[in-house]
């Protein structure tokens, strides 16, 4: 918990903000090691997993989701916090892309709006159709300044939403740490976003499954490996064609004097 005294609170509360979703365990240990500064937070695709929140209430959380299963789970939880904190939660009902677009077909069975890479795993539209727009244009009709931490992860479309926020991560430089789970590999948003630093994040289910593929002599037992051609390489043609995806984490590079050493632990 940062900068946060459970002592003010009554034990019910406590225990919410002690509790955790189903985020990984890497990404939290992560995000809560680096959230003590954090002031603004992008969550895309957040489904209902409010664990950022837990972690680090004292922040403006911008969240973006289009399910209405989700969405009523995360005003469920709001009611309850409400009665509690004076939170900054702002819930944007709707998905993010690189335009903007009524009515796009949702498939609830994969929690995406693309069909599955996997043949074989049907996508099947029961009807859902939701909105989508641009980052940019939140950034810029919010007048937001600075990001200091945008995570993606919106199940295949998420490198069109970074097209859609292009002007504000790459050209701006508004990010400071960005999260996105990589769909259609990892060379293209390393390519595009030469501006960060990326590592792969390692969860031990992800773990598992590269080591059972690795002839190579590289250790990926740490929570984060910093990416060259040969990781990217290794991911995009040998490991990701299996169906084993995952998350890259990027470090803007006008941060030069952070200690990150923390970042660091064995998985």
């Amino acid at each position: 918990m940062n900068n946060t005294n459970l002592s003010l609170y009554n034990e019910e509360f406590t225990q919410y903000l002690n509790s955790r979703g189903s985020m990984p365990f890497t990404e939290l240990k992560i995000y809560e090691y680096l959230s003590n500064n954090f002031k603004v937070v992008f969550d895309v695709g957040v489904r209902d997993d409010l664990d950022y929140f837990k972690i680090h209430p004292l922040c403006d959380y911008h969240l973006f989701e289009p399910h209405v299963p989700f969405i009523l789970s995360i005003k469920d939880q709001l009611s309850f916090i409400e009665k509690n904190f004076n939170h900054k939660i702002f819930l944007n009902e709707y998905g993010l892309s690189d335009k903007n677009e009524d009515n796009k077909i949702y498939y609830k069975d994969i929690q995406s709006f693309e069909t599955h890479w996997n043949t074989n795993i049907p996508s099947i539209h029961h009807g859902e159709q939701y909105s989508l727009k641009k980052l940019d244009n939140y950034i810029n009709q919010n007048n937001i300044s600075n990001i200091d931490f945008l995570k993606i992860d919106v199940e295949q479309l998420d490198f069109q939403v970074i097209l859609g926020g292009l002007q504000a991560i790459k050209y701006d430089n508004k990010v400071s740490y960005i999260q996105i789970e990589y769909s259609g590999g990892i060379r293209q948003y390393v390519d595009l976003l030469d501006n960060f630093t990326f590592y792969l994040v390692m969860e031990p289910v992800l773990l598992g499954a590269i080591n059972s593929m690795n002839t190579t002599s590289i250790d990926f037992s740490s929570s984060l490996i910093k990416l060259d051609d040969s990781i990217i390489n290794f991911i995009d043609n040998t490991v990701s064609p299996t169906g084993n995806g995952g998350n890259i984490f990027g470090i803007h590079k006008k941060i030069i004097n952070n200690d990150h050493d923390n970042l660091f632990f064995k998985i």
